[in-house]
């Protein structure tokens, strides 16, 4: 496993889990668009010019969350030498997380097949975006690796 955010001993932007009082969560919502970020250089993650990772979040709202406002996000950032591109996004995806209903916690997996990278300095980069005017929590936010043989 890359990374796993369970919010356990955060402080700030986090507040008790609504269904388990033991258990900590990230609250996202107008003041807080966006989750805690993996973000790694690609050589850090692996020799190999591409992997898999196998992404995973809970989320839980009480509003309904309107399609399209609530964003898993995949993606490489260049860190190469050329300037004029330095920064710039490649292989961006959102994926939409939909809740099947309120007051529970619902979750989320996809697979993400990386690009072969420009530069092994490359940053992938994963996190949530909300968008909406109301909160909602995430937790178990997990990033899991796997590499070609």
């Amino acid at each position: 496993m890359l990374v796993s955010y369970t919010f356990e001993n955060e402080e700030l932007n986090y507040e008790s889990d609504p269904v388990d009082s033991l258990n900590h969560a990230e609250k996202l919502g107008p003041s807080n668009v966006f989750s805690k970020k993996v973000k790694l250089p690609h050589r850090e993650i692996t020799e190999k010019d591409h992997l898999w990772a196998r992404v995973s979040v809970d989320y839980y709202s009480e509003q309904p969350i309107i399609k399209g406002d609530l964003l898993l996000v995949c993606t490489y950032v260049y860190r190469g030498p050329r300037s004029s591109v330095y920064g710039s996004a490649y292989k961006y995806r959102t994926f939409k997380l939909v809740p099947d209903s309120l007051n529970q916690w619902q979750s989320f997996q996809v697979d993400y097949l990386s690009p072969e990278v420009v530069n092994k300095k490359d940053e992938f980069s994963s996190y949530v975006w909300y968008r909406g005017p109301n909160e909602v929590l995430i937790d178990d936010f997990r990033v899991v690796i796997f590499e070609p043989e």
